[in-house]
C-alpha cells in the first residue's frame, strides 16, 4: 500500500483505510475535543501521513498501556475517527496533538505500514436507532443526577457551571455527553461507554461508574478526615506537654 493510499476510501465497501494511532489510557469520543502527547515512532508517523492527507487519523485505545510495541491484538477493535486540529513539537521531541472526534467506527483489518499501524475501518452510528422506553429513561435520568450531584459535592473544584448544566439537561444524549466526557474515568470504563450504542444502556453503565466513584471518594474523605483528627490531636496533646 503506497502512503497515497492511506486517505482513499475502499470503493466496494465504503470503508476508510486511515494511520492510526495507539493510544495509551485514553479514549476519545465523538465531538469531543481533547489533546494528548505522542512519542512513539510509529505513532508520530501516523500523525505525520493524516496531516499530509486530509488531517483525518482513526484513535483507538491498546489493551494494555505497558505495551511499548503494540500488534494488532493489543488494540481495541472500536475506536473513533478523529480530525487533527493542531500538532505542536515539544522541545523534547514529543508530538502534542489536539484532536475532535467525529464518528465511532471499528477495526475490519489492520496492517503495519512503513512502521505505522494503517486500519481499514467502518463507520458507525454514534447511538442505535432503538427507542427507550420513556419510563426507564426518565427513571435513569434522574438518578443519574441525583447521584452525579453527591459526586459534584465530593470533587474539589467542581465547576458550578457544569453542575447546573447536567441538572437542568433534559436530553438523554447531551446528559450522557456532558457527564461522560467530563469524568475523569478509567480508559477501560470509558471503552466500554463508547463502544455501546443503546442510549438507556450506556445511561445505566455511566450510572454504575458514577456511584462507584461516589463510594470511593467516601472513603477517601473518610480517611483523611480520621488521619486530620489524629494530627490535629497529637498536636494538641505535643502542645498541652510543652505548656507542662
Amino acid at each position: 500500500m503506497e502512503e497515497k493510499a492511506i486517505k482513499n476510501i475502499n470503493t466496494k465497501t465504503k470503508d476508510l483505510i486511515l494511520p492510526a494511532v495507539a493510544m495509551r489510557g485514553l479514549v476519545c469520543f465523538p465531538r469531543f475535543v481533547m489533546h494528548f502527547d505522542v512519542a512513539r515512532e510509529m505513532s508520530v508517523k501516523a500523525v505525520e501521513a493524516a496531516l499530509k492527507n486530509d488531517r483525518l487519523v482513526f484513535l483507538t485505545a491498546q489493551k494494555d498501556v505497558y505495551v511499548e510495541e503494540p500488534q494488532e491484538k493489543d488494540l481495541y477493535n472500536i475506536g473513533v475517527v478523529a480530525e487533527i486540529r493542531q500538532t505542536l513539537k515539544t522541545p523534547d521531541n514529543v508530538m502534542r496533538v489536539l484532536v475532535e472526534g467525529l464518528y465511532r467506527a471499528k477495526i475490519k483489518e489492520t496492517v503495519n505500514e512503513n512502521g505505522m499501524f494503517v486500519c481499514t475501518v467502518k463507520k458507525l452510528p454514534d447511538y442505535s436507532r432503538e427507542k427507550p422506553d420513556p419510563v426507564d429513561l426518565t427513571a435513569i435520568m434522574r438518578s443519574i443526577k441525583d447521584i452525579f450531584e453527591t459526586y459534584g459535592e465530593l470533587v474539589p473544584r467542581m465547576p458550578k457551571e457544569l453542575i447546573n448544566s447536567i441538572m437542568c439537561q433534559n436530553d438523554p444524549y447531551k446528559l450522557f455527553e456532558n457527564i461522560a466526557y467530563n469524568m475523569n474515568l478509567d480508559f477501560q470504563d470509558k471503552q466500554m461507554l463508547l463502544e455501546e450504542s443503546n442510549i438507556l444502556s450506556k445511561l445505566g453503565m455511566l450510572y454504575a461508574n458514577i456511584v462507584h466513584e461516589v463510594e470511593v471518594l467516601e472513603i477517601e474523605k473518610q480517611i483523611h478526615d480520621e488521619v486530620r483528627s489524629n494530627l490535629d490531636k497529637n498536636q494538641r496533646e505535643y502542645y498541652l506537654r510543652e505548656q507542662m
